[in-house]
């Protein structure tokens, strides 16, 4: 498994309008923002092609888990 900032060299060659950095402080700033914005990854997740891969459903459905779990 990577860690967690594995791709964190990234945020130096994104080429956004936004830094991924400065938008995780804002969402965590708004009303259960964290929560709500992993809501709609697994959805965006969900809906994505990459669900064919095992890899890609485990992980998916380990981030339905925690959040059926009650996360935010």
């Amino acid at each position: 498994m990577r860690n967690v900032d594995f791709y964190v060299h990234l945020n130096a060659d994104d080429k956004t309008k936004f830094s991924i950095p400065e938008t995780a402080k804002i969402i965590e700033g708004l009303n259960y923002g964290q929560q709500r914005f992993l809501c709609e990854l697994l959805k965006i997740r969900e809906a994505s092609d990459n669900m064919k891969y095992s890899h890609f459903k485990q992980r998916t459905q380990q981030l339905r888990d925690l959040l059926e779990a009650g996360w935010y």
